[in-house]
């Protein structure tokens, strides 16, 4: 299966977040036998405009997406807190690629309006959605009753390999 990620990583943090979410994630997918294309939203919108702005590259952005899915072809699209994405702009993908599955991942704490608010902007149009909070929080972010499902922290034995209880 191919499997595309949207966000979840910036590269101008360079390897200050190799122990990131994504890149644990990414892994699993690697390790299960699929292969796995990351695009970086916000580094895509800030290099798609001359001031170096994500704000004023988001449109650009969107459309460079839709031009890497049609030339991907993934079976699978996963945005993680992918904000600069529009939901048109899944609406689109939705519509060109029928086939291809959406879901998106949150991993903050649903007790932040803010949080809520982002997920809801994409929960109506996905097909899935996965959050690393479990219970009746989860009511307030849906949308059209597209399910939500609990995904577990992810740990990576690659990343997550020191053992400091050993040290006590």
């Amino acid at each position: 299966m191919k499997i595309l990620v949207v966000g979840g990583m910036q590269f101008k943090h360079e390897a200050q977040r190799y122990y990131a979410y994504v890149n644990k994630l990414m892994n699993g997918f690697i390790r299960a036998g699929h292969h796995v294309e990351h695009f970086s939203d916000r580094d895509v919108a800030r290099n798609s405009n001359l001031f170096r702005r994500k704000k004023l590259g988001e449109k650009r952005c969107n459309q460079i997406l839709i031009e890497y899915i049609a030339d991907y072809q993934p079976n699978v699209v996963i945005f993680k807190h992918a904000d600069v994405i529009f939901p048109e702009t899944l609406i689109n993908i939705r519509k060109k690629w029928p086939h291809i599955k959406l879901a998106q991942l949150n991993e903050d704490a649903l007790f932040n309006p803010d949080n809520v608010e982002r997920i809801r902007k994409k929960s109506g149009v996905v097909d899935a959605n996965f959050v690393t909070t479990a219970g009746s929080a989860l009511k307030k972010c849906k949308v059209n009753n597209v399910p939500f499902y609990f995904i577990p922290t992810v740990v990576d034995v690659s990343i997550e390999n020191y053992k400091s209880f050993e040290n006590i």
